[in-house]
């Protein structure tokens, strides 16, 4: 069996700053780092940040029907280049990113690095660590219906707490962020077996993954700003949150 902890976190968020990454990474580094990108203060920088895209990055951003989706699109992609660079010490441009066959993607460049990637309206939310990871953001939007989804995403337990909730909005988006965050985390991707992961608070057990032996996964959630809420879900660490680092990004000049 694999064993799931569900936890609500404070992130105390901490401007980026180009002096944190002094040296490249280290493999057997126990650090877990969490960017919060603001994407509206870069929304004047579009243009220079198409120029850390590749060819087929721009083809993709131009398949947004909505600008700015597109726009979220080039920002994320670019400071996911940016960041990636710090770490391994290559320029945005050197950074070779490929996905795996179940279209999860990887640092091809350097693949002792694991990264997972989310955006959403005014955010994107980016970790790297030293084993897998996986992340969602969601708007808590009070005006979705999520009553017409649950039966089909959610176990009646869940169902229950959020009938009980004085905030079910809220509740619904954080077990939708933490279900994204798990399967992004073992690379399958929601499907049909997504009421089967449990999201409430505590310890949970679930059928066997393909992971390490003896190995539990960590589902930590937060609130991203007043109206959003994000997931990150780890291979279990010891003293998971004391080595979780959280930067904001909301300035090109940062790198």
């Amino acid at each position: 069996m694999t064993q799931i902890i569900n936890t609500d976190v404070s992130c105390e968020w901490v401007k980026y700053d180009k002096k944190i990454f002094h040296e490249s990474w280290k493999p057997d580094d126990e650090l877990l780092y969490l960017f919060k990108i603001k994407i509206g203060n870069f929304k004047k920088k579009i243009g220079f940040l198409e120029s850390f895209l590749t060819t087929d990055e721009l083809q993709r951003a131009n398949k947004y029907y909505k600008l700015e989706d597109k726009n979220r699109f080039i920002v994320c992609r670019s400071i996911l280049r940016l960041v990636l660079g710090k770490f391994s010490s290559l320029e945005p441009n050197e950074v070779i990113l490929k996905s795996s066959n179940t279209k999860k993607p990887f640092f091809h460049s350097y693949p002792s690095i694991k990264f997972n990637i989310s955006h959403t309206r005014k955010y994107g939310l980016l970790a790297i660590s030293n084993e897998e990871v996986g992340v969602d953001v969601e708007l808590n939007d009070e005006s979705y219906n999520f009553k017409l989804v649950i039966p089909s995403v959610l176990n009646e337990a869940e169902i229950s707490q959020i009938n009980i909730s004085n905030e079910p909005s809220k509740e619904f988006f954080k077990y939708w962020t933490r279900k994204e965050a798990f399967t992004k985390l073992i690379g399958t991707g929601i499907d049909d077996t997504v009421t089967s992961i449990p999201t409430q608070n505590g310890k949970h057990l679930i059928p066997r993954l393909v992971i390490k032996k003896n190995e539990s996964i960590s589902v930590l959630s937060f609130n991203i700003g007043k109206s959003h809420i994000g997931s990150l879900a780890t291979l279990n660490k010891k003293n998971v949150f004391k080595n979780l680092r959280c930067y904001i990004i909301d300035d090109i000049q940062s790198f």
